[in-house]
């Protein structure tokens, strides 16, 4: 995946599975939830946060809170 390195680049190729639609589920190291946070959504629609959750949340607030500032005038 673009834009990942070290341990992270590797994952997919590791820990991948392959599952219907295309997408490849795999388990990612990381550093501390923040550094995640920012990694993932860099990547935006490219990768899906499965878990944990509270990552997961946070990456969706923090999407909504991006596309709402863009969406005002």
């Amino acid at each position: 995946m673009a834009g990942l390195t070290g341990e992270a680049a590797r994952a997919p190729a590791e820990t991948g599975v392959r599952e219907p639609g295309g997408w490849t589920r795999a388990v990612f190291p990381i550093e501390s939830e923040d550094r995640a946070l920012a990694d993932f959504l860099a990547l935006g629609t490219e990768a899906e946060v499965v878990e944990p959750q509270a990552l997961r949340s946070r990456l969706a607030a923090t999407a909504r809170a991006v596309a709402e500032r863009h969406d005002a005038p």
